[in-house]
């Protein structure tokens, strides 16, 4: 590494990831004049560092540089570093949302008519995104007389475990794996479906939503959408908007009603244009070019 930086001599390094503190503390001792930016995402804070002493201290002395910059894609994730260093620190620290793609605005049309509703997921097959307890929710409304179909978008080694459950509970036809869609696909599907669903949960190792690009995608086109209270989901909905719920993690009881209670709603409330454009591609582009140039 050291050899290509002396190669192409850049005026940044941009680390992405805090897996590398070690590294990063080696070449500050050997290349001092260099602006040094860290990106972390959410799985390095939250369980890796947290649980790794080394990376812990290395983590102390970045950011008692003042040539560092630390990015955060949540409010949520940079408390957590400042839990863990304390505000004393020289380095900067900046929050720097995803972006989400101008195709995602308002693309929803609520005019369609389907003979059941709708329940879509967009999210990788792992314990953190907490698809069982929709699964466990989609059963519980069944069993109340109310069939709703839920599908899920994403890959992952929790396939085996869904489907299990699905198969459990009879939900052969009310719940759908469709692996991997590209982003045409899944628009395609916010504009079929009725509710979106972000069912996300904390896990025992710290491990929990940093922010939320695909429950983003969906708050702003316009689809109504149900994420949970856990890490930095919390900042991909609009608040001010009646279509987005907010409800406690891991409670199948309060999916299934804030379900229905979707279902049973007439009114619709379009996603706010000054909402989407905090979140846009150019502003966000913004944001870096001045992290960059400053």
């Amino acid at each position: 590494m050291l050899k290509k930086i002396n190669e192409h001599n850049p005026d940044i390094l941009h680390f992405h990831f805090g897996y590398f503190l070690n590294d990063i503390n080696c070449l500050r001792n050997i290349i001092k004049d260099k602006k040094v930016i860290i990106s972390f995402h959410g799985t390095d804070l939250n369980s890796i560092i947290n649980r790794n002493k080394l990376l812990r201290k290395s983590l102390l002395e970045v950011s008692a540089l003042e040539n560092v910059t630390c990015t955060f894609p949540s409010h949520f994730l940079a408390e957590k570093y400042y839990n863990m260093i304390g505000r004393n620190g020289l380095c900067a620290v900046n929050v720097i949302h995803n972006s989400v793609s101008d195709d995602f605005f308002n693309c929803w049309d609520n005019k369609k008519i389907n003979k059941e509703s709708r329940v879509l997921s967009v999210g990788r097959l792992v314990p953190v995104k907490g698809f069982k307890y929709v699964i466990e929710a989609i059963y519980e409304l069944k069993c109340n007389g109310v069939n709703v179909v839920y599908d899920i978008i994403g890959c992952g080694f929790d396939l085996s475990k869904l489907k299990k459950i699905v198969n459990e509970y009879g939900l052969e036809n009310n719940v759908s794996f469709l692996g991997r869609l590209d982003k045409s696909q899944i628009i395609e599907k916010i504009k079929q479906s009725d509710i979106y669903i972000q069912p996300s949960v904390k896990l025992s190792n710290g491990q929990e939503e940093s922010f939320g690009v695909s429950a983003l995608e969906a708050s702003v086109s316009g689809i109504p959408v149900i994420v949970t209270n856990t890490g930095g989901l919390t900042e991909t909905i609009n608040k001010k908007n009646p279509n987005h719920y907010l409800i406690p993690e891991k409670n199948v009881s309060e999916i299934s009603s804030c379900i229905l209670k979707i279902i049973n709603s007439k009114k619709i409330v379009h996603p706010q244009k000054s909402f989407f454009n905090e979140f846009s591609q150019e502003n966000i582009f913004k944001k870096w070019i001045d992290i960059y140039e400053n």
